[in-house]
């Protein structure tokens, strides 16, 4: 007599780390709520951040700023403090650079990448550039 059976293997499956790599312009911070947190003061000084291969850098209104990124489980991202140029900074770079390095983790979802604060009450938003 023969016995056949079979067992219900579970595939696993592969998962691809969202491309964190390229340029993004900060659009505001968004606060659990929802709302959405934007420079009113001047929109030119929305700052760009641009990710490449583990080192991330860009400029505000008024600095150039660089810095390491390292992610984790394609999920979470860990940012080291900026080093920016000494130039005299306006509230919202100020508000930027001192984010940075509080950033958790991140997703990315049509074209905005969000990158939620330590704490989880507010994220980053930025829209992809082209």
């Amino acid at each position: 007599m023969f016995t056949l059976s079979s067992c219900d293997a579970t595939k696993e499956q592969d998962v691809t780390p969202v491309a964190l790599d390229g340029t993004w312009q900060l659009i505001g911070y968004q606060g659990a709520a929802g709302k959405l947190e934007q420079n009113t003061e001047n929109i030119n000084e929305n700052p760009i951040i641009a990710f490449k291969q583990g080192d991330y850098g860009g400029s505000t209104l008024h600095n150039a700023y660089t810095g390491s990124y390292t992610l984790i489980n394609s999920q979470y991202l860990v940012l080291t403090t900026p080093v920016s140029t000494l130039t005299t900074e306006s509230q919202w770079g100020v508000k930027f650079l001192e984010s940075l390095p509080q950033a958790e983790n991140y997703n990315i979802d049509n074209q905005l990448l969000y990158m939620t604060l330590k704490g989880g009450e507010v994220r980053m938003v930025f829209q992809k550039m082209k």
